[in-house]
């Protein structure tokens, strides 16, 4: 059991953040192997709404959809990296990394400002340069087809980051 200042942590919920979707995982008791909820924020390209304002779409539609599970005691989160490869660059470029650091820090300050810790997890500690298939791949093999044939996008790094608090990945 994961304890935090002394606190039993029985729910966790962990973050895969995107700025056009971000996935998130619930879990219910640490004992569980995967995750009881799981789900999608999706923040459609609306013409004339800026990145700003989907980034602050997206955070209150995860938070209104805590609204079905219990309040979680700790949040983890995927921190954005830079990684020196082409991708790397270009998303450097094109400013999506700072995007996405922009979300983030609005997700950590949602969650703190509720009284709910907000940790943060470097992609090179879970998961470094890890093709997303390989992955799934892995989260398949630890909790069966059958848990995560409703899994998509992002959905597959929430679990993942889970996995990986929980020691299992």
């Amino acid at each position: 059991m994961i304890k935090l200042k002394g606190k039993k942590v029985q729910n966790m919920m962990t973050i895969d953040p995107g700025t056009s979707s971000m996935g998130w995982a619930y879990w219910y008791c640490l004992d569980d192997k995967a995750p009881r909820w799981v789900d999608l924020i999706i923040t459609k390209q609306t013409t004339g709404i800026n990145w700003k304002d989907r980034v602050v779409h997206q955070i209150e539609n995860l938070w209104n959809s805590l609204e079905h599970v219990p309040v979680p005691d700790i949040v983890y989160c995927e921190m954005p990296e830079f990684f020196n490869s082409e991708g790397g660059r270009a998303a450097i470029g094109s400013g999506a990394i700072f995007k996405l650091v922009f979300l983030v820090g609005g997700l950590c300050n949602m969650f703190e400002s509720h009284g709910i810790p907000f940790k943060l997890v470097p992609v090179r500690e879970w998961k470094g340069q890890l093709p997303k298939d390989v992955v799934k791949d892995r989260i398949v093999r630890l909790l069966g087809r059958w848990k995560t044939t409703e899994y998509k996008q992002d959905i597959w790094d929430s679990v993942g980051l889970g996995l990986y608090i929980k020691g299992l990945l």
